[in-house]
């Protein structure tokens, strides 16, 4: 049965997904459908459906997923229906939204209802959103900037933070539509909402690129919390060296004698200087305890900033400073990144990028390979190929490697079928994702729903003390490869969870495709000490680096 499953999987995606179930008339495939209704809810049954999506009977079976107590079954039914476009299944999931309290779920449900159900379901998304992580509000903004992106400037007042793929998302859409962003964006001053949105706006803009000359900072009815959050970020971007528009600079240059923002005084300072503080929580406080006394004058002390300190800032201030300013070296928070290797990339088309693939949990793929039949194996992992829609789901799927017994390959043609192109990229008709799916033991040994659920993965950086490697396992250096006197750097993206564990990787530097699959089965297989935060430990995200050398 298995080629023809794989067949119908690169046909049938590139054509509506319902009519999936037409390619599979035969009695056989009857019996195939009977047997999966018969089973148990689990992650991985729902996920056998998505081969029968447009039987009226498996849209009932859906449904009645979505409604599972479980988390992991909820998960795979929201993200069928996404892959399906299922139209029948959106009030199930419309009513499944408004009872959500998992993020992982909250994610899958906001990216299907806002594909299935279009404008009509913003206002109710909108309306939840802030209840969750940023990675709901990211495959929202995501599947809405890619269907209807004029959509976006509407609700923009109205979504909570978001992270680095929100920022991503906006800085795509601000080029695209310069005059929409700007006409949405000039409400910022009176409008406090819309500071989320501009901030993952700034931090995710190249230093090397110019901030747009919008007129975010007009004189008006600003509250001092909207134009502190502001002015900080364009801080941080004149600290970058980024060209300020001069209704920006002039702001900056207004703060010097408002008492409120003193501690921005002092921030630019030490921006100027280099030394820019991470987003405090206590503003002036915060900034003066990361201050390096080296790169003050002692002058600084007959400041007037200084006079408006509150004790417990005083004594920290001079602590620091020593009675006799005395400077001293502070000691480092963080080791500082490693620089990359430089490494020539490797261009493709589309933006085709070559990844772990990322299953929506390890239950899902433990119930599919125990449903399937697929028995781990120490040191293998498939390769796959996808294409995708412009809206993001996937097109079509090739399993590469055709030695794979049945079982497997089933396993690799539907954990590829169910995945989504990454949300902060615009989806070129030329990309092909080359997908790692790993099917050995220690991939199971791994909670991936952990890293799905878990707090947004934060950087490696200032404050963030980075993971230790615990477990290496070296790359297998191909003999014909070596043959052929290929070698490089290649570098990974990668994703480490508080488990320690490798969830996702991104090749960034490519060296041959032989080399990066590779790396990336070798780092799937890494472990970690987990990174720590403050004490806690964290998600994180960091650059990897996999060496294939000759000598």
């Amino acid at each position: 049965m298995m080629p023809r499953l794989v067949a119908a999987l690169v046909l049938v995606m590139a054509v509506p997904l319902p009519a999936l179930a037409q390619t599979n008339g035969s009695a056989d495939a009857e019996r195939d459908v009977q047997a999966a209704l018969a089973r148990p809810l689990s992650p991985g049954s729902v996920a056998l459906l998505l081969r029968y999506a447009s039987r009226p009977d498996v849209v009932q079976r859906l449904i009645q997923a979505t409604g599972d107590p479980r988390p992991d079954v909820r998960a795979v039914a929201a993200r069928v229906a996404f892959t399906t476009r299922h139209a029948l299944l959106g009030p199930a999931l419309a009513s499944a939204w408004e009872k959500e309290t998992s993020d992982a779920v909250a994610v899958e449900l906001a990216r299907a209802l806002a594909l299935i159900q279009g404008a009509s379901a913003d206002a109710r998304i909108a309306h939840r959103l802030g209840q969750f992580d940023s990675r709901a509000t990211s495959a929202w903004l995501a599947t809405v900037s890619r269907t209807r992106p004029g959509d976006v400037w509407t609700h923009l007042a109205h979504l909570p933070p978001g992270g680095d793929a929100v920022g991503r998302t906006l800085v795509d859409l601000v080029a695209a539509q310069p005059e929409a962003a700007a006409t949405a964006f000039a409400a910022l001053p009176q409008t406090p909402g819309l500071v989320p949105s501009y901030r993952s706006f700034v931090e995710a803009v190249p230093p090397a690129k110019p901030l747009p000359p919008w007129p975010v900072l007009a004189s008006g009815a600003a509250t001092s919390a909207t134009r502190s959050a502001v002015l900080q970020l364009l801080i941080k971007a004149e600290a970058a060296g980024q060209t300020l528009p001069a209704e920006a600079s002039a702001a900056l240059q207004a703060i010097e004698p408002v008492p409120e923002f003193a501690w921005l005084v002092l921030y630019r300072e030490l921006a100027g200087r280099g030394r820019t503080p991470p987003a405090p929580t206590h503003p002036l406080l915060d900034t003066i305890l990361r201050i390096d006394p080296m790169t003050l004058p002692p002058s600084f002390l007959a400041d007037p900033l200084l006079a408006r300190l509150d004790p417990d800032e005083v004594k920290a201030f001079r602590q620091l400073v020593g009675p006799a300013w005395a400077p001293f070296e502070m000691p480092s928070m963080s080791k500082a990144p490693v620089p990359a290797p430089k490494v020539d990339p490797v261009e493709e088309t589309g933006g085709s990028v070559t990844r772990l693939a990322r299953p929506l949990s390890t239950l899902l793929m433990k119930d599919l390979q125990a449903l399937l039949a697929c028995t781990p194996e120490t040191g293998k992992v498939g390769v796959v190929d996808v294409t995708y829609r412009p809206t993001g789901q996937v097109k079509g799927v090739s399993v590469i490697d055709a030695t794979w017994p049945d079982g497997c390959a089933e396993v690799l043609a539907l954990t590829a079928a169910l995945d989504v192109a990454p949300a902060h990229e615009v989806v070129d008709a030329s990309r092909v994702d080359r997908l790692v799916i790993g099917l050995r033991p220690g991939d199971l040994t791994c909670d991936r729903s952990t890293g799905i659920a878990e707090a947004v993965p934060q950087r490696v950086g200032t404050r963030l003390t980075a993971p230790k490697k615990t477990r290496n396992v070296a790359p297998v250096y191909p003999p014909d490869i070596i043959k052929a006197r290929v070698q490089g750097i290649v570098l990974a993206q990668s994703l480490i969870t508080t488990s320690g564990c490798v969830i996702d990787a991104v090749v960034t530097r490519r060296v041959h495709p032989a080399l990066d699959v590779s790396a990336l089965a070798a780092i799937g297989e890494w472990r970690y000490e987990p990174a720590t935060l403050n004490g806690a430990v964290v998600p994180v995200i960091m650059t990897v680096t996999v060496n294939f050398s000759l000598r």
